[in-house]
C-alpha cells in the first residue's frame, strides 16, 4: 500500500458466492450483487489503498466460488486482503488465494498497522479467537505500539440487540475486547457476519459493521429475519492523526429479488 497523509481503505462482507454463476441465497443472486456492488464501489472511489473482504466469501466452499470472487475484484489497482468466516472452506480459499498473497494478517502501511483474525470455528457458526489469534493480536500491538491499530475480524464482538445474531457471535468477545481496551493505539474494530451496518464508540474505540454485498439481515429482530435494504459496502478512510472518517455506500435503482419470507440462510 502506499503511504501518504490517510489510507482509503473499502470492506465488503459476506458475498456468500456458489460455484454455480446462477447460485442465489434467499432468492438473490449473489455473484450479480457483488458486480453490483463493485460497479458502485467503481463510481464512487477513484483511489483505493486497500479492498478487505471479511469472511463469507463462499457459501458453498468450493474452489470455483473463491475464483469468482478473484475476478469480480482483479480490476482493482490495490491491496486486496481477505479472511474467513464460518461458511468458508480455508483449504479451497488458499488454493486460490496463497499465491495472490491475499491472506496476509498484519499489515502496516504509512501510519497504521491492520490486524487481521481469523475467528472461525470448524463446524460452527458462531465464532471464537483461539488462543494463536490472541497471540498474534498482542505480539503485534507490542511489536508495534507507535501506530495507529485496525483490527478486523469475521464475528460481532459486540452485541447486535438480535437474540439469534446475538447467540452466533463471538464468544468469548470479553476477551478480546479486554485487549483492545488495554492497547490505546487501537482506534477501530472492524466486522461483518451479520449484514447490517452499525457505529459505536467505546472509550475511543470506533465499533464498526457492515452490510454484505448480498441479502440483509433486519436489526433488532428477536428471530431470523430479512430487511429490504439493498447490498452494500463500507468505506473508511484512516488518518495520520488515528481519526477514521467512514460511511456505507448501498446500491440504488436495481431491484433485486430476496425472499422475505426466509427462516435461515
Amino acid at each position: 500500500m502506499e503511504m501518504g497523509l490517510s489510507l482509503k481503505l473499502i470492506q465488503i462482507s459476506d458475498p456468500h458466492l456458489f460455484a454455480a454463476i446462477e447460485g442465489s441465497l434467499l432468492g438473490m443472486n449473489t455473484l450479480h450483487s457483488l458486480h453490483c456492488v463493485t460497479e458502485l464501489i467503481c463510481q464512487q472511489h477513484k483511489q483505493i489503498d486497500c479492498l478487505l473482504v471479511s469472511g463469507d466469501l463462499s457459501q458453498d466452499g468450493s474452489v470455483a466460488s473463491y475464483r469468482h470472487l478473484q475476478q469480480a475484484l482483479e480490476h482493482f489497482n490495490c491491496k486486496v486482503l481477505w479472511f474467513e468466516g464460518n461458511h468458508d472452506n480455508p483449504a479451497s480459499m488458499q488454493q486460490v488465494a496463497v499465491a495472490a498473497g491475499y491472506l496476509q494478517r498484519v499489515v502496516c502501511a504509512g501510519r497504521w498497522q491492520l490486524i487481521l483474525l481469523n475467528s472461525q470455528v470448524d463446524g460452527a457458526v458462531f465464532g471464537q479467537l483461539d488462543e494463536s489469534q490472541l497471540q498474534l493480536l498482542e505480539q503485534a500491538l507490542q511489536q508495534q505500539p507507535e501506530l495507529h491499530t485496525l483490527i478486523s475480524l469475521h464475528h460481532h464482538p459486540l452485541p447486535m440487540g438480535s437474540a439469534w445474531l446475538d447467540d452466533i457471535g463471538l464468544q468469548n468477545a470479553a476477551e478480546f475486547n479486554a485487549i483492545v481496551q488495554r492497547y490505546p493505539q487501537v482506534r477501530g474494530v472492524l466486522w461483518g457476519h451479520v449484514h447490517q451496518h452499525s457505529d459505536r464508540n467505546i472509550n475511543g474505540v470506533r465499533y464498526l459493521s457492515s452490510p454484505s454485498t448480498c441479502v440483509q439481515f433486519k436489526p433488532s429482530s428477536a428471530k431470523f429475519a430479512l430487511d429490504n435494504q439493498p447490498p452494500g459496502y463500507r468505506w473508511l478512510t484512516l488518518h495520520d492523526d488515528g481519526s477514521i472518517d467512514t460511511g456505507v455506500g448501498r446500491v440504488s435503482g436495481i431491484d433485486f429479488s430476496v425472499d422475505l419470507a426466509g427462516t435461515g440462510y
